[in-house]
């Protein structure tokens, strides 16, 4: 997901993250929940996100679930009757 907003400062990429993390605390709309909530059900399900910097301003947010690559890279290679390691004979 991207936007065009005012981005994300790099010493405040990890912050974000946190629960009730909100950078201009005399705002009152939101509680600062939702990136929080993301990472957690991002991570459950093995995955990862990153925040980096949107070209032309702004910010990038990446989700990864890499488990589910690999799984499905098993399986693909499982009916073509490959393996994912090779032991020696």
């Amino acid at each position: 997901m991207c936007d065009h907003g005012p981005g994300v400062a790099p010493e405040d990429r990890q912050l974000i993250f946190r629960r009730f993390w909100r950078r201009d605390r005399r705002r009152t709309d939101g509680a600062g929940l939702g990136l929080a909530i993301v990472l957690r059900i991002v991570e459950a399900h093995g995955g990862t996100i990153a925040v980096t910097d949107h070209v032309g301003g702004g910010a990038v947010f990446s989700v990864s679930f890499i488990t589910a690559r690999l799984a499905a890279l098993s399986s693909k290679k499982a009916l073509l009757g490959e393996t994912m390691c090779h032991e020696p004979l």
